[in-house]
């Protein structure tokens, strides 16, 4: 399975997940499915403590290939401010970051900004605020690329019941729009994310996830 259908998989299988906690350790495994016939298995452990939060994800396919992502969040609540560390590493050693800080305003938004680099080792940077909303949050920003090119970001998370729905909309420096959608649905420990992407040439391509917990042993 290829990196980013492990990526997709392991999103939608993170919310399913049986586990076993200890203090404010956890260990979670599950076995996803594409519509495609793909599978992959994940195990997850997190870590939670005042301030601080660390989760390390292996997700593995049907071929025996492994990928590995990694989270690391710091938070000063009396300051308001925090730093959040992300990297994904492929099968093949290829490996994508984020780098950032998180700053609570005085209106009650969240803004951050920080740097990312590509698996091809481009890096760019990226600015963007937060506000809660009703029933979810939205966020506005802009990234830019390592030859300075900006586009502008607006996404929105919506939940409704067992049913959350995040929607991302990017315009790219010459106008061009890429608009995402994923809506996930958890019911009876059985999570089930669909992915849509449309391109500016109004292409759309969409997959579904369907992620299960494992049954603890009798």
């Amino acid at each position: 399975m290829h990196i980013s259908r492990l990526a997709l998989v392991a999103l939608a299988a993170s919310v399913a997940f049986s586990s076993v906690s200890e203090a404010r350790t956890r260990t979670r495994s599950g076995k996803v499915q594409t519509d495609r016939g793909r599978s992959a298995t994940v195990v997850e452990n997190t870590q939670r403590e005042p301030g601080a939060f660390h989760r390390d994800r292996t997700i593995t396919g049907e071929n025996g290939h492994t990928a590995t992502q990694t989270v690391d969040r710091t938070w000063d609540k009396d300051n308001g401010t925090g730093t959040i560390n992300r990297t994904q590493t492929g099968p093949a050693g290829n490996t994508r970051s984020v780098n950032g800080t998180v700053v609570r305003n005085d209106d009650g938004t969240v803004s951050s900004t920080g740097t990312y680099e590509r698996k091809n080792g481009s890096t760019g940077t990226y600015s963007t605020t937060t506000e809660k909303t009703a029933n979810g949050r939205a966020t506005t920003g802009t990234v830019t690329g390592a030859h300075g090119n900006t586009a502008t970001v607006d996404r929105s998370v919506v939940r409704d019941g067992n049913t959350s729905t995040r929607s991302t909309t990017t315009t790219g420096p010459n106008g061009g729009t890429r608009s995402a959608a994923t809506t996930t649905t958890v019911e009876n420990g059985t999570a089930t994310r669909t992915h849509t992407v449309t391109s500016p040439s109004g292409e759309t391509r969409s997959r579904t996830v369907t992620a299960t917990k494992d049954q603890p042993a009798p």
